[in-house]
């Protein structure tokens, strides 16, 4: 049983971030020095039960409400165990693995018809398919590998003939079928053990990328002195993605922020690793609302990277593999998906959406005050107009000195937003592609 009280504490942690939920399963495993069939059965597991985390939720909601004298004091566990009692119900081993007289497994024996009818009255079924059998996203680190590198270790490994698949938009992105990437990668060890590449989500590597494109064709930037901030880093993946930019711009410092201790310590420790320009990078433990523009110190910082907290309802983790509207519907249809999803949130949901968004316009209206930032790259994982277009909106009325840079035409592989905001910033299509729905804004300082 400890072996799921470990399950339902991370699962638990996965399901309130919306960061790379699978680096964070490999590196708890890790730590814990589990050994390769160990990472895989977890990783199995977890992935499993967390895509399924709405429906189970709701199984036991249900239970709750008809069996009130029954007392579930850890509601993580037992969806963890519920979820496992009932998945190939056939299967010797995994009777076995569920043995025991613990008072959850009980539970589950006891109103075990119960359970069955839930699970079959289910309007997508609960164990057809698998979020593990999708693509994975591997950003290269430049200089210390690239796709010939990978392809030849992957065909070596599974000893055929494997090539990784480029990405026509962000440089250095490959995908792979996760399988390939299975076998390939995790069965050695974890792969954050590796300083050449980053598993970062397609949608994820879009922001940086949109802050830092159109400089990179500007050469009277590269010798500039300037600064950088990364708002609300952790755990860093968009962080390293800029660390590496700056390469390109020898004279530029990177500002990183993050309130929380624990995860500014594993940033902190994972920026170092890495090595990526660490020289000219600073981390702080400070709440980036809690800094003061006006400061001399940060009188030279021209471009803000700010993904703040928010909802993940686009990261498709939280979304049922077979989720889909269609590979021909158009933006319409994308829209009323979003918003059928948002208006189907009740209670704190719903608040929970409505403080995320207050807090969202005002953090966009704190980097605003840098009084020399000529660029802002605003983003969030959600689907929710609340939190994305409408943020946008609020945060132009409320500081005027800055506009909206069309990015349509400019980055190819996304979708416009909604609206007339939306025109001129960027959505990323859960339903349609293998990677998570994101939104992205680019604001830009118009000339004094």
């Amino acid at each position: 049983m400890n072996s799921y009280l470990f399950y339902a504490k991370l699962l638990q942690e996965i399901s309130s971030c919306h960061s790379n939920y699978k680096s964070v399963i490999l590196s708890k495993c890790q730590s814990r020095g589990f050994a390769p069939s160990q990472i895989k059965k977890t990783y199995s597991i977890l992935i499993n039960t967390h895509k399924n985390l709405s429906s189970l939720q709701q199984i036991l909601h249900n239970f709750l409400s008809a069996y009130p004298t029954v007392q579930i004091s850890n509601s993580w566990l037992f969806l963890i165990l519920l979820h496992e009692f009932f998945r190939e119900q056939g299967s010797e081993n995994q009777k076995k693995s569920l043995k025991g007289g613990g008072f959850l497994i009980r539970i589950l024996k006891k109103y075990q018809d119960f359970f069955k009818k839930e699970i079959s009255d289910l309007k997508t079924p609960l164990f057809e398919k698998s979020l593990v059998k999708e693509s994975v996203f591997i950003r290269m680190i430049s200089k210390r590998t690239n796709i010939s590198k990978i392809s030849s270790e992957i065909s070596e490994k599974l000893e055929k003939n494997i090539k990784a698949l480029e990405d026509l938009e962000i440089p250095n992105l490959i995908s792979l079928d996760y399988e390939v990437y299975s076998k390939a990668f995790c069965e050695e060890g974890p792969v954050s053990d590796r300083t050449d590449f980053v598993i970062q989500g397609k949608s994820s590597c879009y922001p940086a990328w949109v802050l830092f494109k159109s400089l990179m064709k500007n050469p009277g930037l590269f010798n500039k002195k300037f600064d950088v901030i990364d708002a609300c880093a952790a755990p860093g993946n968009k962080t390293l993605q800029i660390s590496e930019y700056l390469t390109s711009f020898p004279k530029a410092n990177l500002l990183v922020f993050e309130k929380n201790k624990p995860r500014f310590e594993l940033l902190e420790e994972r920026l170092r690793k890495y090595s990526l320009n660490f020289d000219r990078t600073r981390v702080f433990n400070a709440d980036f609302l809690s800094i003061n523009p006006l400061d001399p110190e940060y009188s030279n910082v021209k471009l803000l990277l700010l993904d703040p907290s928010c909802s993940g309802s686009g990261m498709r983790n939280h979304l049922f593999s077979d989720d889909k509207i269609g590979e021909n519907d158009n933006l319409k249809a994308f829209e009323t998906e979003c918003g059928k999803r948002f208006k189907e949130l009740q209670g704190k949901d719903k608040e929970r959406v409505e403080k995320l968004q207050n807090f969202q316009i005002k953090m966009l209206c704190h980097a605003m005050e840098f009084p020399n930032v000529i660029r802002i790259c605003y983003s969030t994982c959600s689907l929710y107009l609340k939190e994305n277009e409408l943020a946008v909106q609020r945060a132009l009325q409320i500081k005027q000195d800055f506009k909206l840079v069309t990015l349509r035409k400019r980055f190819k592989g996304l979708e416009p937003g909604f609206g007339k905001v939306g025109k001129k910033c960027l959505r990323a299509n859960p339903f349609k592609d293998l990677t998570d729905g994101f939104f992205i804004a680019l604001f830009k300082r118009e000339k004094k």
